[in-house]
């Protein structure tokens, strides 16, 4: 069963917690921690402790495609810590981050997400082969994400799929041209598809919240279980 995921974004944190009671209740909430300028780690448990349950926890480089300047190593270190006693339903790493900081935090206890996204360079078929190699048994989920000059790149990032059991990894490709990624990922086996609040766009090809569940409750009608 695939779960729709709303990004967050916001320039503070109270500012993103007030743009919880607009998403669907269904929804888990991915909070984009890297929108907000001069992040404390500390607010962070302050503001969204209480439905913990329903949150992906991201904090992105720049490097990784992250939106703020006031990106801090230490910052990422720190929410690690943090959300090993507040549990939140999944927390979003990028795999060059973990390989940079694992000599110094343990992620033991968390559910993660490792991800890698290519938004400035273009993987080849070994890249991505490696990739999953080496973080399969690591994390709960992979993401893989790329942002293609072609359906050759588009269609490279879905043939990952044939790779791991259904349900184990979520790739798709940024961009309006390539917004059919995102939903033909969710029919080869993503279990997250990331969709948007209404007239808050965060990337290029993200569905609205209710775009996402008017398509996953069409693929409910169809002969194979999503």
């Amino acid at each position: 069963m695939v779960s729709i995921v709303v990004s967050l974004l916001g320039n503070t944190i109270e500012e993103m917690y007030k743009k919880v009671s607009r998403t669907d209740e269904r929804s888990l909430i991915e909070l984009r921690l890297d929108s907000i300028k001069s992040l404390n780690p500390k607010d962070v448990p302050s503001y969204f402790g209480s439905f913990m349950d329903r949150c992906i926890v991201t904090y992105r480089s720049p490097n990784e495609g992250g939106m703020s300047k006031d990106y801090k190593i230490a910052n990422l270190m720190q929410l690690i810590e943090l959300m090993k006693d507040y549990h939140p339903y999944l927390f979003d790493i990028e795999a060059e981050s973990l390989k940079r900081i694992s000599n110094n935090v343990d992620v033991s206890g968390l559910n993660l997400i490792i991800s890698t996204h290519y938004v400035f360079t273009k993987p080849t078929q070994q890249d991505l082969t490696s990739f999953i190699s080496e973080f399969k048994y690591r994390a709960k989920y992979l993401k893989v994400v790329n942002s293609p000059d072609n359906i050759t790149e588009a269609l490279m990032i879905l043939s990952l799929y044939s790779m791991l059991e259904k349900g184990k990894l979520i790739a798709f490709s940024v961009g309006d041209k390539w917004a059919f990624t995102r939903y033909l990922s969710v029919v080869l086996g993503s279990p997250l598809m990331y969709a948007h609040l209404k007239n808050e766009r965060v990337v290029e090809g993200m569905p609205e919240e209710s775009e996402a569940y008017e398509f996953v409750n069409f693929l409910k009608n169809w002969p194979f279980t999503v």
